[in-house]
C-alpha cells in the first residue's frame, strides 16, 4: 500500500507538467531551457512536499520511496517523449 502511495504521487506532478507545458506556446523561444528547470523545479518541489506530507501515515517508508522514484521516472519518460514529439520551436 505504501508503494502505491508513493507511486500515486505522480498525479500531481503530472497536472504540473501539463500546465506548464499549456505555457510553453506563449514564452520567448530563447526561454526553452528555463521551461525545462521550471518543470524540474517544480516537479522536485512537488515531491519533496509530498513525500514530507505522508511521511507520518506510510508504515514502511522504504517502499513509500520506491513509489516515489518509480513516480519521477515515469513522470520524466513522459516528459522525454512528449518533447521528443512536440520540439518547441
Amino acid at each position: 500500500m505504501d508503494f502505491l502511495l508513493g507511486l500515486s504521487s505522480i498525479i500531481p506532478t503530472a497536472l504540473y507538467n501539463k500546465s506548464i507545458i499549456k505555457l510553453t506556446p506563449k514564452i520567448n523561444p530563447a526561454l526553452t531551457l528555463g521551461i525545462v528547470m521550471l518543470m524540474a523545479f517544480g516537479t522536485g518541489a512537488i515531491m519533496i512536499f509530498w513525500g514530507l506530507g505522508l511521511y507520518e501515515s506510510v508504515e514502511n517508508t522504504k517502499t513509500f520511496m520506491l513509489g516515489m522514484c518509480g513516480s519521477l521516472v515515469m513522470n520524466m519518460i513522459g516528459k522525454i517523449i512528449y518533447m521528443l514529439q512536440n520540439p518547441i520551436d
